[in-house]
C-alpha cells in the first residue's frame, strides 16, 4: 500500500535522516498490522535471541498504545474544572 500521496509538501522540508526514521517507523507499523492481521507472530531480536511475539500480544500491545495516545490527547483537550 503506498502512502505517499497522504504525505504533506512540507515533509521535504525536513532532513533525510528524519523522513528515513519516519519511513522506517511507518514500514514497521504496517508489518505489525499485517501481522494482527492474519494472526501469524512477529520475529524480532531480543536479549541476543529471535523470538517469535504472538499476534495476540501484538494486538494487547497496539490496544494499550491506542489507549495511552487517547488518554494524552484528552488531557490535553480537557478543560479544569471549577471546585
Amino acid at each position: 500500500m503506498n502512502k505517499i500521496s497522504n504525505l504533506p509538501p512540507e515533509i521535504l522540508n525536513l532532513p533525510l535522516e528524519v523522513r528515513a526514521e519516519m519511513a522506517m517507523k511507518a514500514a514497521v507499523e504496517e508489518v505489525v498490522e499485517e501481522r494482527i492481521r492474519d494472526g501469524r507472530p512477529l520475529y524480532i531480536w531480543r536479549d541476543g535471541k529471535v523470538v517469535a511475539v504472538p499476534a495476540e500480544e501484538l494486538r494487547l500491545e497496539k490496544e494499550e498504545q491506542l489507549r495511552k495516545e487517547l488518554e494524552a490527547q484528552d488531557e490535553k483537550t480537557t478543560l479544569p474544572r471549577k471546585v
